[in-house]
């Protein structure tokens, strides 16, 4: 059972499973009460004493109400979060980056047999002062400025995954029909790109990405009705403390889901359509 956290009260014990040290960047003044780590392999930079590392993942996902799954390694991900899920313990992932719309379809069906639900604290940004998702027909353009080239496949693949997230909060409706153009030609990490994504009330999302600018980061236009909302977002992401408090508040305090897993699941399949596309 999650609580709010109060003096008198326990924090929500929470297991840490790590590719790099966030550990002391955890605010101490959160619901977070940190309780162990696990690494396939032990991180130097982790102060000694900081936190009991665990040996066995098993014994630190038993001892914790909610566990932090944060690594690169898509198939240790896609094993923690089962493991987690299967022992009743609340998974919060740092992204679902990575995982495929099959492996996140299967969490999914498990997650809702056993009744544990799931979040992530990094996915697309969050457009803090309208009311969305939208249901009367909108127009948004998405423009992503990157200033280095040539870019890994993971390295695009991540961008693309946290801007069409980003995108795809302004709205509940059925894709349509998607379309997208890159440059070179049949290459999975494109200097340039464009997307257009029609929904079935006629709404409109196009996305462009360049790269060789003069600064990162990404411009978010939207039009509906009378609204007119212009953004300017940085390319640096937030902080992973600062988002998982914010993850841990929502789960303390029964708060709507900020990042849930149907968000996840209409992202992953509209990056591996884009992908598609794009690499034929």
């Amino acid at each position: 059972m999650f609580v709010p956290m109060q003096h008198n009260m326990d924090m929500l014990k929470l297991g840490l499973f790590l590719d790099s040290n966030i550990i002391n960047n955890l605010s101490e003044r959160s619901n977070i009460a940190p309780i162990g780590f696990w690494a396939q392999e032990c991180n130097p930079e982790i102060k000694e004493n900081v936190l009991q590392q665990y040996k066995i993942d098993e014994e630190l996902i038993n001892s914790s109400d909610a566990v932090l799954i944060n690594t690169t390694n898509n198939n240790l991900k896609l094993e923690l979060t089962t493991k987690s899920i299967k022992k009743g313990v609340r998974p919060i992932l740092n992204n679902p980056v990575g995982l495929s719309h099959s492996s996140l379809s299967q969490i999914q069906q498990l997650a809702l047999e056993i009744g544990i639900p799931i979040n992530f604290c990094q996915l697309g940004y969050d457009l803090h002062d309208i009311d969305t998702p939208f249901q009367e027909p909108f127009i948004a353009h998405l423009k992503r400025n990157i200033e280095t080239h040539p870019m890994s496949e993971a390295a695009f693949y991540e961008i693309l995954y946290h801007d069409l997230a980003t995108a795809l909060k302004i709205t509940t409706l059925d894709v349509r029909k998607v379309r997208a153009y890159s440059l070179p030609q049949c290459s999975l990490s494109p200097s340039a790109l464009f997307v257009m994504i029609d929904f079935n009330n006629s709404s409109v999302i196009t996305y462009t990405l360049q790269t060789q600018t003069l600064q990162n980061s990404i411009d978010i236009q939207i039009s509906c009705g009378t609204l007119h909302k212009s953004y300017v977002v940085p390319n640096a992401s937030a902080s992973l403390s600062l988002e998982l408090e914010k993850c841990i508040e929502g789960i303390v305090t029964h708060t709507k889901k900020r990042n849930s897993i149907e968000l996840a699941l209409v992202t992953a399949r509209l990056a591996e359509t884009i992908l598609s596309k794009i690499s034929q």
